[in-house]
């Protein structure tokens, strides 16, 4: 097994002193999955007008790992998201036709703050037509990250691509994202 030892200052006494990650194989597809860069690469979001924010804060506290996490939000308390409010990442699945994969990610809101979301997977062919669809709900309360993971599914052998979607449920509440996945068995 390989370790990485880090050492982290914050006035937080809680968080501050020297972390040890456990370095695991990973056969995530998602690229900048765990915003490793500290911003939004690879990431996308829709609709283009009024785009969602979102963006990557290196706020160890609030992150269930002490690393960094992304930040969402759309809308305000007064105000709907727009239909289809969401971030989202494409991947080039053609090489692992027919495999299994589960996916999933960690995520909370705001302190003193609850709301619903959802995570979905869309299956694709070479010319993006939806081939299949599969999403589990999220139902986060607080800063404390929830895990949520979908079922183990099997990639359909017409599939080029899939594309990892995380869609807004409440309004005015920001959302936060870590360790995102999609493994591939």
């Amino acid at each position: 097994m390989t370790y990485l030892k880090y050492g982290r200052e914050t006035s937080d006494q809680n968080y501050h002193g020297t972390y040890l990650y456990r370095l695991n194989a990973s056969h995530n597809i998602l690229k900048n999955a765990n915003l490793r860069s500290g911003d939004v690469t690879n990431w996308q979001r829709l609709p283009a007008s009024p785009a969602p924010n979102y963006t990557v804060y290196r706020f160890p506290n609030n992150s269930p790992d002490g690393t960094q996490y992304l930040a969402t939000n759309c809308g305000t308390w007064t105000s709907a998201c727009p239909a289809g409010s969401s971030f989202f990442q494409d991947v080039s699945v053609a090489a692992y036709s027919g495999r299994t994969f589960t996916f999933g990610g960690q995520f909370a809101t705001d302190a003193g703050h609850s709301g619903s979301a959802s995570l979905a997977l869309w299956q694709m062919d070479a010319y993006n037509n939806v081939l299949k669809s599969d999403s589990v709900p999220i139902a986060v309360s607080g800063a404390d990250y929830v895990r949520i993971q979908s079922p183990t599914l099997t990639l359909l052998a017409a599939t080029k691509k899939v594309r990892y979607q995380f869609y807004h449920g409440t309004q005015g509440i920001t959302y936060r994202a870590a360790n995102m996945f999609v493994n591939v068995n």
